[in-house]
């Protein structure tokens, strides 16, 4: 286990936690993106091989200079999400 760099007490476990990110008027949510987290102070550590490749991926999308449609962006989830199309659960 790792030490967590704030608080220095918590210990960091690898979880899978949501990620934002923020296009012009679009907020990208990528859910399940591997990161540490602090059991204490619940610091989120980001993998950073897989923030690159992510952000690889925007870029190639955006590289227009025109804002992605909500197909491209309906792409990057999908690409980001190992077991699509995930069954959906009735309430």
């Amino acid at each position: 286990m790792i030490v967590c760099e704030r608080c220095r007490i918590g210990r960091c476990q690898q979880q899978p936690v949501p990620y934002f990110y923020q296009m012009g008027r679009h907020l990208l949510i990528v859910p399940d993106v591997p990161a540490l987290v602090c059991d204490v102070c619940q610091l989120i550590s980001y993998d950073d091989d897989y923030l690159t490749h992510l952000h690889q991926l925007i870029s190639q999308t955006t590289s227009s200079g025109v804002e992605p449609q909500a197909a491209t962006q309906r792409q990057l989830l999908l690409a980001s999400q190992p077991n699509w199309p995930r069954p959906r659960r009735s309430i």
